[in-house]
């Protein structure tokens, strides 16, 4: 029988969340584990401590190994070496493959302050997904395109810090779509000014986490809370974590899995002794007719053999008619249509290059990174793309000659890269 979750606590930036009953905050795991030694509990991590991946729809990131891998280069390149040791669980929800990281938390830190006080850690798991569970468990009808606001504030009023949003894009059921951002000023028109840059019609549900809100005339009607969590009794969070988290990214396999695999094991070996078996008895009775094949052949003399010429020498196929070939079967006209993005504000485009090895490279100016990740948002949802991502985000010193104005403000100059789903011909 699985062991009891426990007190569920809340990480966030502003300390620890107790919340049995109503949210109490603590200044750290270690407090709250001083204060409740003995116990056990499951540690929820919030918005404002995680950093999210989306990989691409491809095959050799399905293995959380290679996908793991994938995100601590990517972590690496966005928020320098000290995000190589940042937990990491590698996660496949709704279709998708992703990442989650654990910003700025060491689990030895957080296994010694419990294994102090006595204290059983059974898991540490991000907050976001079970959310996300609840605001698609209030969709009556299900349509193609759907976004899901999921809203984390501080569980206090008055609030000391900006609630975090997490949207999350799904497509038929299938997450597409993962950004995170802060939402400064009145939330209502914060909201308001998202939903006006939505790339494309969807429909909208908003599941609300933190002390309730307060909308106002600026309130989206669209998002309107489905719900606000937590209220008493009713939060949202399983009575049993799933398998895998920060703390054990893999499940242990079971004793019926091992058992399997034992059996399996035991089953090859034969297979292999009896192959082995077989392969001996052939040889032996090849061994009379080949050796005296090789007398005749010695006393005969060898016939020399004329050399193979190579493949691309006897089809009259070089590296530059290979070439042509692949510039011929290009898919051309489908990959500059795949770039056709929806306008975003405050973006500049310079650039574009793309070749018949099927690497695409965008490069523009930009006002703010917000509407950077929102070109490469859209450009994932194009099927013919893959591996997509804002290599280079930095401050623009001096705007190309040509190149227009620049956006209002401190200009960003960007870089996003892609490859061909399919590779090139």
């Amino acid at each position: 029988m699985a062991a009891a979750p426990g007190t569920p606590l809340l990480l966030s930036a502003q300390g620890v969340w107790a919340l049995s009953g109503t949210p109490v905050l603590h200044e750290s795991f270690a407090t709250w584990c001083a204060l409740h030694p003995g116990q056990a509990c499951t540690l929820w991590a919030g918005a404002d401590v995680l950093v999210d991946l989306l990989a691409d729809n491809d095959p050799a990131l399905r293995a959380p190994a290679a996908r793991t891998a994938w995100a601590r280069r990517v972590l690496q390149h966005y928020h320098g070496d000290d995000a190589q040791t940042w937990p990491l669980w590698p996660w496949l929800l709704h279709g998708a493959a992703g990442t989650s990281a654990l910003r700025g938390a060491a689990l030895a830190a957080l296994r010694a302050d419990a294994t102090a006080q006595g204290v059983t850690l059974r898991a540490v798991l991000p907050l976001w997904p079970q959310l996300l569970r609840g605001a698609l468990a209030e969709v009556v009808r299900p349509q193609d395109h759907h976004c899901c606001w999921l809203v984390e504030a501080p569980l206090a009023a008055p609030a000391t810090a900006a609630p975090v949003l997490t949207q999350v894009q799904l497509q038929r059921g299938r997450i597409t779509g993962l950004q995170r951002r802060r939402l400064q000023g009145p939330v209502g028109a914060a909201l308001q000014g998202l939903l006006d840059e939505a790339a494309q019609p969807s429909a909208h549900t908003l599941l609300w986490w933190g002390a309730p809100p307060l909308p106002d005339d600026t309130w989206p009607v669209e998002l309107r809370p489905a719900q606000v969590l937590p209220d008493g009794g009713r939060l949202a969070l399983p009575a049993q974590p799933a398998p895998g988290d920060f703390l054990q990214p893999e499940p242990r396999a079971s004793a019926l899995a091992w058992l399997w695999l034992a059996t399996c094991a035991s089953v090859l070996a034969v297979a292999a002794l009896e192959a082995h078996g077989a392969w001996q008895q052939r040889a032996e009775a090849q061994t009379p007719g080949a050796h005296s094949a090789s007398l005749v052949a010695a006393r005969e003399g060898a016939v020399p053999s004329s050399p193979v010429p190579p493949a691309s020498a006897a089809d009259g196929t070089g590296p530059a008619l290979q070439d042509l070939q692949a510039r011929r079967g290009h898919p051309w006209a489908a990959a500059f249509g795949a770039t056709e993005l929806p306008a975003v504000a405050g973006l500049r485009w310079l650039a574009m290059e793309h070749g018949a090895t099927g690497e695409l490279r965008l490069q523009g100016l930009a006002k703010d990174p917000d509407s950077v990740h929102r070109a490469a948002a859209a450009l994932r949802l194009q099927p013919l793309w893959r591996h997509v991502l804002v290599a280079r985000l930095e401050a623009h010193e001096a705007v190309a000659a040509g190149a227009g104005p620049a956006p209002a403000g401190s200009p960003l100059s960007f870089e996003i890269v892609a490859r061909l789903r399919a590779p090139a011909p």
